[in-house]
C-alpha cells in the first residue's frame, strides 16, 4: 500500500490544518437511555510533524429513571517523522465521568488518564487519506469515588485508585473523498501490567456527509467506558448518534 508524501504549505501553515466539530443526538441501545454529544476533531498535516487532537462530551440520561451520566474525554498526540514513514510520538488521553440522580445529587465520579509515548508507521501519508498504526508505553491511572446512603440515612463515600505501566496499541484510518465524504475510524487497546487492572479496548467511527459548504450530516459510533462501578472501570456501552457538523 503506497501513499504520497505531504508537503509543508508554502503560503500558510493553516493550509494543512483541519478543524471539525459536530453536534449529535443518539441512542445507546438501552431502553430509555439517550445521549447528546459534542465532538471535535483537529488535525495538522506536515512533512515532518503531525498533530492530532480529539475530544468529545457525552451527556446521557434515562427517561425512565432519575439517573444521568456526563462524560468528557480527549486524546492528543504529535507525530514526529524520523525516517520515511516511521515516527515517534508523545501521547496523552483521558476521560472523566460524573453520575448523578435527580434532583442533582452526585452518585459518583471517576477518571482515567494515559500519559506516555512510543513509535508508529504511516502506511498512507496524505492530507486527505491517512492510515497508521502506533505502539508504545503509557502510565495508566484510574480513580473513582462512589457515594452510597447507609440504612441510617448517612451519606457515605468510597474512593478507589489504581496505577500501572501499560502497553498501548492504536490504529487510525482517515479518509476524505473527492465529493467531500469523510470518515475516521480508530481503535485503541491498552494492556496494564498490574494483574487486578483489566485491559481496555476502545473503538470510534465518525462519518460525515457534506450538505452545503462547511455543513455536514454526521454519524458517530463509539464504545465508552465509565469509571464508576465496582472495579473502577465497570460500565461499558456502545453509543450511536447522528447530527450536524461544521468542517473547515
Amino acid at each position: 500500500m503506497v501513499g504520497l508524501e505531504t508537503e509543508e504549505a508554502e503560503g500558510s501553515w493553516t493550509d494543512n490544518l483541519s478543524l471539525d466539530t459536530d453536534f449529535n443526538w443518539g441512542y445507546t441501545g438501552t431502553d430509555g437511555l439517550h445521549t447528546i454529544s459534542l465532538n471535535t476533531q483537529n488535525f495538522y498535516w506536515g512533512d515532518k510533524w503531525e498533530l492530532t487532537l480529539l475530544g468529545s462530551e457525552n451527556t446521557n440520561s434515562y427517561s425512565q429513571q432519575p439517573i444521568s451520566f456526563n462524560q468528557i474525554q480527549g486524546q492528543s498526540n504529535v507525530n514526529r517523522y524520523l525516517v520515511n514513514r516511521f515516527f515517534v510520538f508523545p501521547w496523552a488521553a483521558g476521560l472523566h465521568v460524573t453520575q448523578q440522580s435527580i434532583p442533582q445529587q452526585p452518585r459518583g465520579y471517576g477518571s482515567e488518564w494515559q500519559l506516555g509515548g512510543g513509535g508508529g508507521w504511516s502506511f498512507i501519508k496524505q492530507k486527505d487519506h491517512h492510515l497508521e498504526v502506533m505502539a508504545g508505553l503509557v502510565d495508566l491511572n484510574e480513580k473513582a469515588t462512589v457515594f452510597t446512603v447507609a440504612p441510617s440515612g448517612q451519606r457515605l463515600s468510597k474512593s478507589f485508585s489504581q496505577q500501572s505501566p501499560a502497553s498501548l496499541l492504536a490504529t487510525r484510518w482517515q479518509r476524505t473523498s473527492e465529493d467531500g465524504f469523510t470518515w475516521l475510524v480508530q481503535g485503541l487497546y491498552t494492556h496494564p501490567t498490574k494483574a487486578d487492572m483489566r485491559s481496555q479496548l476502545g473503538l470510534q467511527a465518525n462519518f460525515s456527509i457534506p450538505i452545503k459548504g462547511p455543513i455536514s450530516a454526521d454519524v458517530n459510533v463509539q464504545d465508552y467506558t465509565s469509571p464508576l462501578e465496582s472495579g473502577i472501570l465497570g460500565t461499558r456501552g456502545l453509543s450511536v448518534s447522528t447530527g450536524f457538523g461544521l468542517h473547515f
